[in-house]
């Protein structure tokens, strides 16, 4: 903390927060992905610097769900959730008990889902949904356009918005 002045969650939960726990717990320092394949090996430090993060982000993934009454869920994505085999650490984490360790909040927090996303795909996912509503809400006014230049119908039945 002496290097930066103050720990964010940042510096915590993502891949330069493992290479921060891993170096607090052997005072050596190893990039995040090395840690990683050394826990995907059985290394009991570098597994144990990766289940203390996800705890830790069971802490702050839990604050932020309860100070947005996330009901609908909390999605968890990134790189470090993406590797083969990271998953295995995530559930055997304290990253549930953690997140809904919230005192008399306890069953609300147990109620709200989490969902970990695995997929490499899923901004493209993302912008392919949106895509395709750009195209139909532009087709729909292109559609709407061509109506309104219709002249007055010869039925007085007939509306055209």
């Amino acid at each position: 903390m002496d290097k930066v002045g103050r720990a964010s969650a940042e510096r915590v939960v993502s891949g330069q927060g493992l290479q921060n726990i891993y170096n607090a717990l052997s005072g050596h320092f190893k990039a995040s992905e090395a840690i990683v394949e050394m826990a995907l090996t059985g290394d009991d430090l570098a597994c144990e610097s990766i289940l203390q993060m996800f705890a830790l982000w069971g802490d702050i993934a839990g604050d932020l769900a309860l100070t947005l009454l996330a009901r609908g869920g909390v999605y968890l994505t990134g790189g470090m959730v993406q590797i083969a085999g990271i998953s295995d650490l995530f559930t055997r984490s304290d990253f549930n008990a953690r997140f809904i360790a919230k005192g008399r909040y306890h069953n609300l927090m147990n109620s709200i889902p989490i969902y970990l996303i695995i997929r490499h795909d899923t901004a493209f996912l993302g912008l392919k949904a949106i895509g395709l509503q750009a195209w139909k809400t532009a087709q729909n006014l292109y559609f709407f356009k061509k109506i309104k230049k219709i002249k007055k119908s010869t039925c007085k039945r007939f509306y055209f918005l």
